[in-house]
This record gives C-alpha cells, structure tokens and sequence, in this order.
C-alpha cells in the first residue's frame, strides 16, 4: 500500500505546489487547504495531475479558485465561504459536499458531484456531469442540456 503525502499549503507557492503532480511517480496526495493570506484578490490555483497519481483536497476555509487543466482530481469542499472550480476540457473532477456549503462549478471537462439532493452546489459549462438525478431548481436547465432532457 502507497503512503499518502500529506500537504498543508501556507503560502500562494506552496498551494500551487500542492496541487501539481505532473511526473508519473505512482504518489498519492492529500492537500489539507486553510484560508491562505496573499497579495492577489482572487489567487487562482492550477491543478494538473499526471495518469497514475491520485490527488485529494479537502478545504476547509478559504475562497480558492481552483482550475482544473489536466488529470483527475478529488475535492471534498466544507469551507463555508464559498468555493470555486473550473473544470478545464482535457480534466475530470469528482465534487463531494453536504448540503450547506456553496459551490460554484464551471465545468468544460468531466464531473461528478456526490452531493444531497437540497444543497447549494451551481453547475455551469457544457460538460459533462454525473451525479444523483438533481431537480432543476438546484442546477438549472444547464444540466438539463447537457443530459438531454427537454422537460
């Protein structure tokens, strides 16, 4: 069994970092991610992950703006400031929330959201989305485009 390389960025450089893993060396991380203190207004933080390593994130508080342009990844957001994603074409995402926690999701690439069916999860963008059967008041006729339903 692989080890899990545990990170908990402080700085802007130590969070992008985190989130890259783009030589193939079979790691498994997890990014614990606390509000981090920075000059820019709106930091955002790439994330590309190579085939055959395995990133998690957990947020606990903070307003990251994640961008995801290559490889997949696993985000369990609870910071109940707000969160952000942007789901890059050549990406995949699995999104995990409870129900109280805003989240913002413009997906070009390939999600999949484990959320409750009453929760505050936004979904936009044309690509592809899995998940539960979400009623349209939660996601918005965007995800009924994008799975073919015409009601």
């Amino acid at each position: 069994m692989t080890e899990i390389d545990c990170r908990k960025p402080a700085t802007h450089r130590e969070g992008v970092s985190a989130l890259n893993l783009r030589r193939v060396t079979g790691i498994r991380r997890r990014v614990d991610w606390n509000h981090i203190k920075t000059r820019d207004v709106s930091p955002e933080y790439p994330i590309n992950v190579t085939p055959g390593n395995e990133l998690t994130i957990v947020v606990w508080s903070g307003i990251p703006r994640f961008i995801v342009e290559s490889g997949h990844v696993t985000i369990e957001f609870r910071s109940s400031w707000g969160n952000s994603l942007k789901v890059r074409p050549a990406a995949s995402a699995h999104v995990l929330t409870d129900g109280h926690t805003k989240v913002t999701i413009d997906n070009e690439g390939s999600l999949h959201v484990d959320a409750p069916e009453d929760n505050r999860v936004r979904v936009y963008g044309s690509g592809q989305v899995t998940g539960g059967e979400f009623p349209k008041s939660i996601f918005g006729a965007v995800i009924d485009a994008v799975r073919g339903r015409d009601d």
